[in-house]
């Protein structure tokens, strides 16, 4: 039998560990090594190859298409991960960090893979405490096992959130130069406002019909879109009903709110000396909004005083299609309508809104950039009346 020390790893794409471990000659262990490498050449392009998932795993071509794509995007976010350069600028490392942080990864892989191959999965399982076997094996029974495994999960995956957020808040000038969802990303590469907005909008939409069709076929994918819909519909009309839906971002201001607004809403609440819970607004981190059952869709507003039942929206002039500037037949790339179509959609909320029992007052920003002052009060005696 042939044996080799326990503490070397065998290597089979090594000429000298083929030589030594199954003894032979230079030429054979190089003729062995170059077969080994042109069968994971060729198994490398029947797992991209369609028909041969199909016939392989006796999948549908959606289902194959569906498995391609997953193993190229993980082959694709490998491979920028022990990228050098990508290293470096993505979490501002040395040259010589990265190089120590891409041994690492490689290690980690390498030590998953040996366990695999070694028929060792089951052993893998429990020794990671985000698996129920893990538990399983300390006593717990499946039922306890799944709970402790996703609270494990869970508690982890705060965890790493704690540290991306101490992170982001020490280093603010590097979170918005990698990560792409922050206009920043896009404007240092050479964009316009205009095109970075869009540009992070298509990179932030990572759930439409559209995505779901594409991923898991018309039907599937139709069903999860639905499901998901009617899911988060459940969601917004629970929050309904106990009185209000608000979100409370951790930075009130970093949102797609313009400055121009915020400092309207600041300069009302100064002038009418309101205490945070006498309004809603962006400015002390609450949004107010209702759900449409009939429309089947919620609606937001800019600022709302409670007691008066008084909402005032701010609108934009290119957002919201300014008729000073925009015939009605214009169409909009960004919100891809017809200034037409967006009028509707602001008479819409506007109407739902008023059959609620709320009063609205419109200030364009064109109006706000010509006259502050008298916006101002326009503003302030609406709300007092």
């Amino acid at each position: 039998m042939l044996t080799m020390k326990s503490t070397k790893r065998f290597n089979r794409y090594s000429i000298e560990d083929q030589m030594e471990r199954f003894n032979l000659s230079k030429e054979q262990a190089e003729e062995k090594v170059k077969k080994i490498k042109h069968q994971n050449s060729e198994s490398s392009k029947n797992k991209m190859n369609v028909e041969w998932q199909m016939e392989r795993f006796n999948l549908s071509k959606e289902q194959a298409e569906e498995k391609i794509k997953r193993i190229s995007n993980a082959y694709s976010t490998y491979q920028k991960t022990i990228n050098v350069e990508w290293q470096m600028e993505r979490f501002n490392l040395s040259k010589e960090q990265a190089e120590e942080k891409i041994k690492r990864i490689k290690n980690e892989k390498s030590s998953i893979l040996s366990k695999l191959k070694n028929n060792d999965y089951e052993k893998f399982l429990t020794i990671n405490p985000n698996n129920k076997e893990h538990w399983i094996k300390k006593g717990f029974s499946l039922e306890d096992a799944t709970i402790k495994a996703r609270q494990f999960t869970k508690e982890n995956c705060q965890n790493m959130r704690n540290t991306y957020e101490q992170i982001r808040e020490e280093n603010p000038g590097i979170h918005k130069n990698y990560n792409s969802a922050c206009l920043e990303y896009w404007q240092n590469q050479g964009y316009t406002i205009e095109e970075s907005i869009e540009l992070r909008s298509k990179r932030q939409s990572t759930f439409s019909l559209e995505i779901c069709v594409e991923k898991y076929g018309t039907e599937i994918g139709f069903q999860i879109w639905k499901e998901r819909n009617e899911n988060w519909s459940i969601k917004i009309e629970e929050k309904y009903q106990n009185g209000e839906f608000s979100r409370i971002p951790k930075n009130p201001l970093s949102t797609s709110f313009s400055n121009k607004e915020i400092n309207l809403i600041k300069e009302l609440v100064q002038v009418l000396k309101l205490d945070e819970k006498q309004y809603y607004s962006i400015i002390n981190g609450k949004q107010f909004g209702r759900w449409s059952t009939e429309l089947k869709r919620g609606f937001s507003f800019d600022f709302v005083l409670k007691e008066k039942f008084k909402i005032i929206e701010f609108f934009g002039d290119y957002w919201h299609c300014n008729p000073r500037f925009y015939d009605r037949n214009y169409f909009h790339k960004k919100m891809k309508c017809l200034a037409e179509e967006k009028w509707e959609q602001d008479k819409i909320k506007e109407d739902f809104i008023k059959k609620e029992g709320f009063e609205v007052f419109v200030v364009w920003e064109y109006d706000y950039d010509t006259d502050k002052e008298t916006i101002l009060n326009n503003c302030v005696k609406f709300l007092k009346s």
